[in-house]
């Protein structure tokens, strides 16, 4: 399980297939990788996309595996 590096509460993988972004939903923080260089730059000056892309459903939850 991942936890957040600000509260340490358990985080939420999002995926669009290129990109993953772990969510904290206590405290709004969230993390991201990916093969697209300029997608952590986009989100860093603009974080309100992540949850934008959430709502779209571009990011969808990863499959639970518990």
């Amino acid at each position: 399980m991942n936890r957040c590096s600000q509260c340490k509460k358990k985080t939420y993988g999002y995926t669009d297939g290129m990109h993953e972004v772990w969510v904290c939903w206590a405290c709004g923080a969230f993390s991201g990788t990916g093969s697209d260089p300029f997608f952590p730059q986009i989100v860093a000056t603009n974080p309100q996309l992540v949850w934008a892309m959430i709502a779209e459903n571009m990011l969808k939850p990863f499959e639970s595996e518990e």
